[in-house]
């Protein structure tokens, strides 16, 4: 009886533990990528949120200086890659910022500085 016991028990333990898995929470994530190939700057950022049902907007800026050089949105649901390209000029400082928001709630600005050689 008693090793009938610890087996009921140790299944239903693992049982238990399977929506916990399901249901673990991520943490939110924007990652904004910065390349270049001659005179073409490759813009991309990748959003992630908590779970597969959030909504997320994400608007993008290319600086150069003190100068806009593009900018756009996207939306999606549980994440958002966005990938632009711009006409850039070698030996000048980018920078791309991303502002985003998952179910309405802002999330910290992220940006990523790179010189086009």
């Amino acid at each position: 009886m008693k090793r009938k016991m610890v087996v009921i028990f140790a299944v239903l333990t693992f049982i238990l533990t399977i929506p916990a898995f399901a249901m673990q929470e991520r943490s939110p994530a924007v990652m904004p990528s910065l390349s270049f190939n001659g005179t073409t700057a490759t813009c991309t950022v990748s959003v992630y949120g908590d779970y597969t049902t959030d909504e997320i907007e994400v608007d993008v800026e290319l600086w150069q200086g003190k100068t806009l050089v593009k900018s756009w949105s996207d939306e999606g649901t549980e994440y958002v890659d966005s990938v632009r390209k711009a006409t850039v000029t070698k030996g000048k400082e980018y920078t791309l910022k991303a502002y985003a928001t998952i179910n309405g709630r802002d999330l910290p600005m992220a940006y990523i500085t790179k010189t086009c050689k």
